[in-house]
């Protein structure tokens, strides 16, 4: 009942509270039922109780949950036409951009169950065990190998296994912040690490992009007037602007680490997936040792694949590795055997391959498409890799105005202002659409359908017409 796949896209809190959602909207949860204990699902969902406080507080927020003092939290009655109309916000919309995931069509699922069958083979009752903190070695090898043919040399021992990319942002930020201490975020950014930044009581800096480039001389200003402890960041087809750092920016970024004494997150969001074009890492270019890169694998194998790994500073790996232990003992023995086995063979490469080509048929049609039919004042680039496009809207279209047009004919996406840190009206003219949870043939009706709602838009604008 309690156990479910989680979204990397989102903070598990996150994660949690909607699941609990669907439940109550689908009626998994009666009216007053009361919810597991926090120390019951923290064990369960093997989460910290901290999460789960923050996902029962967000349901209680929204009103699907209250609290009895001494007791806990219980599902909030609601009379049949209030569960219609939040079934109605809550739907599945037929033509999804929202998604920055795979479709699980393309999952590698018989390659990664021959590995799953071959461990079991050899290994036995073994493939369950516990593996020290920083994982299964022989995965850390396969790792390392990959690794060096991406450019980036490390030893075994500073790549350490964890349970998602989340959980990599959690360790790391537990080690250097605390209250009120200052964190730099590209702006706009991943929303689950503002979000995850925010619940922790820090001051965020954002460092804007200025011509699809992070905005160096904003960066060195702020750093002139605040002393961050940490910077997170995405320099390749970063979430959502599909913008990458280039190779001098990366350097003087480096440059400014080691000089300001501060490290630098990098999150290897969807590398794997370019198009055609090479792909260097900041990590390739860290002889300060001042990076510290997260990878998952939910964008190129499966969601659900709570396996990811974060290569760290020698300074770092006692510090975060105690912190790991106290948080999460292990990661699934099993799942990291496997996933050893998966990356060592061929699958692993013609996936990738796989994957690449898909994206690419799918991301030059989107591009041709948006040319065909989107008003010519939307400004939109080519990505060279990621599973995103970023769109400015013309001056004075809001993106909710945009969306509420949209969704009652089935379209969804993202507002750009769910992004930035800091909410303002110009934040309103962005919009995210992602291709990589749609099927390929439903892309041209969503983006015909998108383009007539965005010109109803202009048109009421123009003639000063106001929809609710």
């Amino acid at each position: 009942m309690w156990k479910f796949e989680m979204d990397e896209n989102n903070p598990i809190y996150l994660n949690i509270a909607n699941h609990i959602e669907k439940m109550i909207l689908n009626q998994g949860l009666s009216p007053n039922d009361q919810l597991p204990s926090i120390r019951r699902l923290s064990e369960e969902l093997c989460v910290n109780k901290d999460t789960v406080v923050a996902a029962y507080n967000y349901l209680k927020n929204k009103g699907y949950v209250y609290k009895v003092s001494g007791k806990g939290s219980y599902v909030k009655e609601f009379n049949d036409i209030e569960i219609e109309n939040l079934k109605i916000e809550n739907k599945d919309y037929y033509y999804d951009f929202s998604q920055s995931i795979i479709s699980t069509d393309y999952f590698p699922v018989e390659e990664f169950k021959e590995s799953f069958n071959r461990v079991l083979s050899r290994d036995k009752g073994k493939a369950f065990s516990f593996h020290d903190v920083s994982g299964y070695e022989p995965l850390r090898v396969e790792l390392k190998k990959v690794l060096s043919n991406q450019g980036i040399e490390t030893s075994i021992d500073n790549i350490m296994i964890i349970s998602g990319a989340q959980q990599g942002i959690d360790i790391v930020s537990r080690n250097f912040l605390q209250k009120n201490e200052c964190v730099f975020l590209e702006n706009p950014t991943y929303k689950g690490a503002y979000q995850y930044f925010k619940s922790m009581g820090v001051k965020i800096v954002g460092i804007p992009y200025v011509d699809g480039d992070l905005d160096l001389i904003r960066l060195q200003k702020e750093l002139d007037w605040n002393k961050p402890k940490l910077m997170y960041t995405m320099p390749n087809f970063q979430n959502p602007t599909g913008c990458s750092y280039t190779e001098a920016t990366k350097k003087k970024l480096l440059e400014l680490a080691c000089q300001y004494n501060f490290y630098i997150i990098e999150d290897d969001y969807t590398n794997d997936i370019n198009y055609g074009n090479e792909v260097i890492s900041l990590k390739s270019f860290d002889k300060y040792d001042r990076v510290i890169y997260i990878k998952s694998f939910s964008k190129i194998l499966m969601p659900g694949l709570r396996v990811s790994f974060v290569i760290l500073p020698d300074s770092l790996v006692d510090a975060i590795g105690n912190i790991k232990a106290m948080t999460d003992i292990a990661t699934s023995g099993i799942l990291q055997r496997t996933l050893a086995d998966f990356i060592s063979s061929e699958s692993y490469i013609d996936h990738i391959a796989k994957i690449n080509e898909i994206f690419k048929r799918k991301v030059e049609k989107s591009f041709q498409l948006f040319n065909d039919y989107l008003p010519k004042d939307v400004s939109i680039l080519m990505p060279e890799g990621g599973i995103s496009f970023w769109l400015k809207l013309p001056e004075g279209i809001d993106s909710d105005i945009l969306l509420k047009h949209a969704k009652k004919e089935g379209v969804i996406f993202n507002k750009g202002s769910d992004f930035f840190i800091n909410k303002n009206v110009k934040e309103s003219d962005y919009i995210r659409l992602s291709f990589g949870g749609i099927k390929e043939e439903k892309i041209e009706e969503g983006i015909k359908i998108l383009s007539r709602m965005l010109l109803k838009c202009i048109y009421n604008k123009k003639n000063k017409m106001i929809i609710y």
